[in-house]
């Protein structure tokens, strides 16, 4: 598992704490919450992209060989738009 639900409330409260996300409480689940993404957040995010983009390139794309890459962006491609059973 990636993170167990105390993690995640500690992760988002301290997000919230800098402005980046504000909690909302769940439309349809009023147990619950959802952490909604503040212009701050948004950017926030939008400038860690390109570093964020220059590790995965690092750390992942870079060790693929260049034959696999076109399969691999086509499953993850299907994967991202919900492909059907068909699909697959």
């Amino acid at each position: 598992m990636c993170c167990v639900v105390p993690r995640i409330t500690r992760i988002i409260e301290g997000l919230s704490r800098h402005d980046l996300v504000r909690k909302e409480r769940h439309g349809l689940d009023a147990r619950g919450s959802e952490a909604v993404l503040t212009d701050a957040g948004l950017r926030a995010m939008h400038a860690a992209q390109p570093a964020h983009l220059a590790s995965v390139r690092r750390r992942v794309l870079d060790h693929i060989p260049a034959d696999l890459l076109p399969g691999i962006a086509e499953t993850l491609a299907r994967l991202a738009g919900g492909g059907t059973d068909a699909d697959r």
